[in-house]
């Protein structure tokens, strides 16, 4: 509900230009949504699968090292 009373107050201020271009860009940020999404129960077995065998996690202090320099 917020979000439609600030889109009314801020669309007539919003040039043609502005409102193309943001149907453009939401447009192509769509497939990338559900591309992450598609991908979520996957995270989530994988998470689990983490959780079941120990062993095969890698431990934190090992991925610390890993990512950061």
């Amino acid at each position: 509900m917020p979000g439609g009373a600030i889109d009314a107050l801020l669309s007539q201020r919003l040039t043609e230009r502005i409102r193309t271009s943001m149907t453009a860009i939401f447009g192509l940020t769509s497939p990338g949504t559900t591309v992450v999404a598609s991908s979520i129960p996957l995270l989530i077995i994988q998470l689990a699968g983490a959780m079941l065998i120990p062993p095969l996690a890698i431990p934190l202090s090992a991925a610390r090292s890993t990512f950061i320099a």
